[in-house]
């Protein structure tokens, strides 16, 4: 239970509580009964003869009714919640609401699971809690607790799933010991609430239970049990992304209730880019999908060098060296259809689509580029065959020989063509689809930029 039982805190938030207003009238009372204690037993003589000594004040044990001057520290979650239950009894209506969530968050910490029903749990007893403030004042602060409390929720569970799918264990740590920096504060801000004012809550320290490597460790170990093997996670991952999904839609709903937020705003901003990832996921699934049964086929690979070596084909063929030319097409033809194309394009997103069409294009270019050159170099060998003499036995066999093996390289350079052509009339069927998908997401990343900015408090 940390350093002290029930009873004791209870004693000592009482004590903290009223230390406040009733300090001065405890040792007046106290010297005022001692006095009179005493008087009953002595006679008026020996009354006047002790009235002034020193021995009354001494008597009374102030020290041991002045808890603001022995700094209590609650190190526990056990510690935190039965400081907490100090207050129910004094508490009034909308901060025993703040005070009753707090308690249930608390609770929450200390369980592996996690469920997007907390957040409504929260606005729920926000409303009520609202009604119930008796002034402007006391609403800001109510809300100001609640935001607070649901940051925290979700700094957990994200340490929770980090924790699962992160490599780095260590940062995973660090979330977790801010997760837990941000439930000391928020509880001391919620008893103070509860308590009426910040002097309550004077000479107690929290401490953050979170950030010692044992407590870290159990932490971890109960969210390895519970998320199981390769398929439990993978379930856990998708029940996350739902419940950041519907975290955006139920803020949109009771922005007004929670009013502008600082907290609330930096929390969004930060979750927008992983709920579009997995919403972009979704959308393109059946596409990426497509796309993989492309893949499975001959994809050809881009060539960054393949211009400008065709390029050198054709100056080389101007200047009469012929053989520059089967250089190109031996080199088109040991690089095109060697592996498959874009093997790391995830997700099939439409920017892939886009880059994949444009590559396409200019690829089937090239092939095309090369298969002129060997035309050319064609025209070239064969006029060149036809001025030779027919004795010259050995000039015609060269020539020819190098004719049949610029028909051959010319005929696969064909083939390829034809196959890139196939390939590339699919991608682009593939981007048309997925234009109408494109125009979706685009919008959806709108509306939760548009969430995010009706807490923002800057006009």
């Amino acid at each position: 239970m940390g350093l002290f039982d029930k009873s004791k805190l209870t004693d000592i938030a009482k004590g903290v509580q009223n230390a406040g207003n009733g300090l001065a009238s405890t040792l007046s009372s106290g010297l005022s009964g001692l006095g009179k204690k005493k008087n009953d037993k002595k006679e008026p003589a020996e009354e006047a003869a002790t009235s002034d000594m020193p021995e009354v004040v001494e008597a009374v044990p102030v020290a041991a009714s002045a808890p603001a001057t022995q700094p209590v520290v609650i190190d526990s979650l056990d510690g935190m919640q039965t400081w907490l239950q100090s207050f129910e009894v004094t508490a009034k209506p909308a901060a025993l609401q703040t005070l009753q969530q707090q308690i249930q968050v608390l609770s929450f910490v200390q369980s592996p699971s996690m469920t997007g029903m907390a957040v409504d749990t929260m606005l729920a007893s926000l409303n009520r809690a609202l009604k119930y403030a008796e002034s402007e004042v006391e609403k800001d602060e109510i809300r100001e607790s609640f935001t607070s409390m649901i940051q925290n929720f979700m700094f957990f569970s994200e340490a929770r799933l980090q924790y699962a799918i992160e490599s780095n264990k260590q940062e995973t740590a660090k979330l977790l010991s801010t997760a837990g920096e941000m439930l000391s504060h928020s509880v001391k801000g919620v008893a103070s609430l509860a308590a009426g004012g910040r002097a309550a809550t004077v000479g107690v320290v929290i401490k953050n239970v979170f950030s010692t490597p044992a407590v870290q460790k159990k932490f971890f170990s109960a969210v390895a049990a519970w998320i199981g093997n390769k398929t439990g996670l993978e379930k856990k991952e998708r029940e996350y992304h739902e419940m950041l999904a519907n975290l955006f839609d139920t803020l949109d709903m009771y922005a007004s209730l929670i009013g502008p937020s600082i907290v609330v705003h930096g929390m969004l901003k930060r979750y927008i880019p992983w709920v579009m990832k997995d919403y972009r996921r979704k959308k393109f699934k059946l596409i990426s999908d497509r796309m993989a049964e492309l893949k499975r086929g001959e994809v050809f690979e881009l060539i960054s060098n393949s211009s400008a070596t065709v390029s050198a084909g054709i100056k080389g063929l101007m200047s009469g060296n012929l053989n520059t030319l089967t250089d190109v097409v031996t080199d088109l033809s040991k690089s095109l259809g060697t592996s498959k194309a874009f093997t790391k394009s995830e997700g099939g997103d439409f920017e892939t689509l886009h880059s994949l069409v444009t590559a396409g294009e200019a690829q089937i270019d090239r092939l095309e580029q090369g298969i002129a050159l060997a035309d050319t170099q064609l025209m070239a060998l064969n006029a060149e065959l036809s001025d030779v003499s027919f004795l010259n036995v050995f000039k015609k066999k060269d020539l020819c020989d190098k004719m049949e093996k610029l028909e051959k390289e010319k005929e696969e350079l064909e083939a390829k063509l034809k196959k890139a052509k196939d390939w590339q009339m699919g991608i682009q069927s593939l981007q048309e689809e997925a234009a109408p998908i494109q125009e979706e997401i685009v919008a959806y990343e709108a509306r939760l930029q548009a969430i995010a900015a009706k807490y923002s408090i800057m006009p």
